[in-house]
């Protein structure tokens, strides 16, 4: 399968998704289908998602159509996600920043980071700590 969806954490508070070389929009809805599915067993008020790209960074056709879709749809416990592609970074900001001029409203949903650490990290600060503001990027 092009993307698969697992829990990142013991706590079960954030899914990570990871997109092999080729991979399909509906293969990404389906996972996110069953992402939605092991959020609801999990039972938290609050979760965080990261979209780990192993390889470089290609999205098929229809790519910020696509991405509104899933955002608009994604489970409503999902308040933050992060895309992480470390081997085309900049191609990740273009496609972040492309969409967020877009699509304002989903679009302070997502950030992006440098690894899954980074990822992880920020995701824990933003979401899980009382102390912390939310913030644009990482």
């Amino acid at each position: 399968m092009g993307v698969q969806v697992q829990w990142y954490n013991s706590e079960r508070n954030i899914l990570l998704y990871t997109f092999k070389s080729r991979w399909l929009w509906q293969q990404l809805f389906e996972a996110r289908t069953i992402g939605c599915m092991m959020i609801n067993q999990a039972g938290h008020h609050q979760m965080g998602q990261i979209f780990y790209f192993e390889d470089a960074l290609k999205f098929p056709a229809n790519s910020l159509l696509q991405w509104h879709k899933l955002s608009i749809t994604t489970c409503r416990e999902v308040t933050l996600s992060v895309l992480v592609a470390p081997k085309s970074p900049n191609t990740a900001r273009k496609f972040l920043n492309v969409y967020q001029q877009h699509y304002t409203q989903s679009g302070w949903q997502y950030a992006i980071a440098d690894n899954l650490d980074v990822a992880m990290v920020f995701l824990n600060e933003q979401l899980f700590d009382p102390a912390q503001q939310p913030v644009m990027a990482v």
